[in-house]
């Protein structure tokens, strides 16, 4: 019974794999179309039958199907913004920050959730604590940290280097927030389907650009001291 139950888990991660890999070609597939497919790609799957498999695809769409309800829920929320872009982490640079959830301001460097196109902002404090964290608002905050880096670099430059100097703070938050991740939180927060392999990888991608963020923020500094000792106007 349990081999069984380990064989049909087994067969739904392939069967979700190929759906996500491959979206638009299986989209509409039948169980028949899916089954050879993955007989194609793995000889193991010779011996299912088209009944299980359709079954196994049956699970798979209907989790999928959920996923999709649940992120559509989420938006207008403490958890999404009403298009739907994913709401970054920030610390606010003022006190005239006000949560779009409870309606309270927040003090000046509080921590809130935000996406500037929708102009929609959550606090931290009473309505979405920082550990609440998936893959995709980490993604989501590293996005808005990388903008906030280039529209700093057009500002005179004692407004460039505050700004710099906050920015890199928060920089370094997010990959303390990366490195203590938890996978199985993760894979379970994610909007999309995804093994914790996969989670494994988005997190290193996402270490590695925020890594190189701070090499970048690093190397600006250098631009701005060097300038001010010569007395020459920093390059954009």
């Amino acid at each position: 019974m349990a081999e069984e139950a380990d064989a049909t888990a087994e067969l739904q991660v392939a069967i979700r794999k190929l759906l996500i890999t491959q979206k638009e070609e299986f989209a509409d597939a039948g169980p028949k179309a899916v089954l050879a497919a993955l007989q194609r790609n793995d000889e193991k799957w010779a011996g299912v039958s088209a009944p299980k498999c359709k079954r196994a695809l049956q699970a798979v769409r209907g989790e999928i199907a959920k996923r999709e309800a649940d992120a559509l829920a989420r938006r207008k929320t403490k958890w999404d913004c009403p298009g739907g872009h994913g709401l970054a982490r920030f610390m606010t640079p003022h006190a005239s920050f006000c949560c779009d959830v409870c309606r309270c301001y927040v003090q000046q460097g509080a921590g809130m959730w935000g996406c500037r196109e929708c102009d929609w902002d959550v606090c931290e404090q009473r309505c979405r604590p920082k550990d609440t964290q998936g893959l995709d608002d980490l993604q989501a905050t590293l996005t808005s940290l990388e903008k906030r880096v280039e529209i700093a670099r057009q500002m005179p430059v004692v407004e460039e280097k505050t700004a710099l100097a906050l920015l890199e703070s928060e920089v370094h938050l997010l990959e303390k927030a990366l490195d203590g991740a938890d996978l199985t939180v993760l894979v379970s927060r994610s909007l999309d389907l995804i093994s914790e392999e996969d989670a494994r990888q988005r997190r290193k991608t996402l270490l590695r650009l925020t890594e190189e963020l701070l090499e970048a923020i690093e190397a600006r500094f250098r631009v701005l001291r060097e300038t001010k000792e010569d007395g020459a106007e920093p390059s954009a």
